[in-house]
């Protein structure tokens, strides 16, 4: 889990220690969202917060998403070029490139708002504990305007305790953008194999291995419905990938914990 020093972002000095590391690390999958991507990237270097690098994996577009991603020159941003491969396997592409304390999964047609981080960051710094925090959303569409119908978004901005298991049964409470410790991410086994939820997947494995959940109350980042996304898209994958995650996480979590009511349940 120690900073790789050799793949860290051009222009960022190695400190007395050996590596400079960032708070951040923000990764950014892409591929055949030219139409976005530009955006999501903008709002990540229009952060009031600095302290971040970017990793923007572009795997085998066939539009101009690459030519988009290439075509900026900025320090902070590590573009990298793969062939097409699922999502998870994209993700550990920018993981293996990440040398941020903290790691998040920026989307490539989403945005984050100018006060993301600096708001994300001082959140960490006065809750040492947290292990995983999430925001709040605002959905837009594909014109990056608000949409009239906020139900999405009032349905994934919870106010519920989620550590206790039970908020995670059937439910993915922290959809589209939340923050884990790279040291966790890396110990819980990274983005896992499961491409339709691997957020789903990942955030149920850091609760089974202890981490401690918190979510941030301010409207920090933007989630983009334009009828291509990936979420939501495959509703039969995601039901046989939730009894793949209940069958080899949640369940036996349950009954470590002694949650017998919870295994009593249709999971």
């Amino acid at each position: 889990t120690e900073p790789r020093c050799s793949m860290m972002a051009p222009g960022r000095a190695p400190g007395s220690g050996g590596c400079q590391v960032p708070e951040f690390s923000i990764l950014m999958p892409a591929y055949n969202y030219g139409r976005f991507v530009g955006q999501a990237i903008d709002s990540v270097l229009a952060q009031t917060h600095a302290d971040f690098e970017l990793i923007v994996v572009e795997s085998g577009s066939d539009d101009n998403t690459w030519d988009v991603v290439s075509a900026y020159d900025d320090p902070r941003l590590i573009a990298v070029r793969t062939e097409r491969m699922p999502l998870p396997h994209t993700l550990a592409v920018a993981l293996e490139r990440a040398n941020g304390t903290w790691v998040t999964n920026l989307n490539a047609d989403d945005r984050f708002l100018p006060e993301a981080l600096a708001a994300v960051s001082a959140r960490l710094r006065s809750h040492p504990a947290i292990g995983v925090l999430g925001v709040h959303l605002r959905t837009i569409d594909a014109d990056g305007d608000l949409l009239a119908d906020q139900v999405t978004a009032e349905w994934v901005n919870t106010t519920r305790d989620l550590n206790d298991p039970e908020a995670w049964i059937w439910t993915n409470h922290l959809v589209g953008c939340a923050f884990i410790r790279r040291s966790s991410l890396l110990d819980v086994g990274g983005y896992g194999d499961l491409d339709t939820i691997l957020d789903w997947d990942l955030w149920i494995r850091a609760l089974a291995a202890g981490e401690h959940f918190d979510v941030l109350p301010e409207v920090l980042f933007e989630w983009r419905r334009h009828g291509a996304n990936l979420t939501g898209s495959r509703p039969l994958a995601t039901v046989e990938q939730y009894g793949q995650i209940a069958r080899r996480t949640l369940l036996p979590f349950l009954r470590r914990s002694g949650r017998d009511d919870l295994v009593a349940r249709p999971l």
